[in-house]
């Protein structure tokens, strides 16, 4: 099952581990990947809309929390197996959002580039290379799958508010549910 694990949940915590190479190039993994690509390209997760990156912390190949990365770029979804960033440079301040906390923004440092290598689902070696916007969603993806969240590069001050942003527009999508349903 392919869902989204919404904070507070104990898997965000969890890091990932990489991904055998005994797991590549296997139906599992093929399917995995298909099912993630679709979802995003198609009609995203749930109630949220297709990402450009999205950090799968837990994927449930054989009930282990992997070293995946689904990146949707020009060319279509790729799943960058076991990512490692290998050059950051830069910095800039940006609001960022994230499925774990509902979307809801928060402005945060992340880089302005970065290169990654990683595993491409058949197994070969691969580095790409991430411009602003993908490399601050990758950066975020894979301190994600370090068990590192959003809420981790703010502040005290800047927790609390976060947070109360967050626990607000859960309050209020579950208000908005129970009047659907009612209705």
């Amino acid at each position: 099952m392919i869902g989204i694990l919404q904070y507070p949940h104990p898997l965000l915590r969890r890091v990932a581990e990489a991904l055998p190479s005994s797991a590549f190039a296997t139906p599992g993994l093929t399917r995995y990947a298909q099912a993630i690509s679709n979802l995003m390209v198609t009609r995203g997760l749930g109630d949220m809309p297709p990402a450009d990156v999205l950090a799968a912390t837990h994927a449930s190949l054989d009930d282990m929390q992997w070293r995946l990365i689904a990146l949707r770029t020009a060319s279509g979804v790729s799943v960058l197996c076991n990512p490692e960033i290998v050059e950051f440079d830069g910095e800039r301040l940006e609001f960022e959002a994230s499925y774990p906390f509902a979307s809801v923004p928060c402005l945060v440092k992340g880089p302005r580039k970065l290169t990654v290598r990683y595993r491409r689902v058949d197994g070969t070696e691969n580095e790409i290379e991430c411009q602003p916007s993908g490399a601050r969603a990758v950066w975020q993806g894979v301190a994600g799958l370090n068990g590192s969240l959003i809420i981790d590069r703010l502040t005290g001050g800047e927790v609390i508010r976060f947070v109360k942003r967050y626990q607000r527009k859960l309050i209020e999508e579950r208000e908005n549910l129970v009047s659907a349903v009612a209705n």
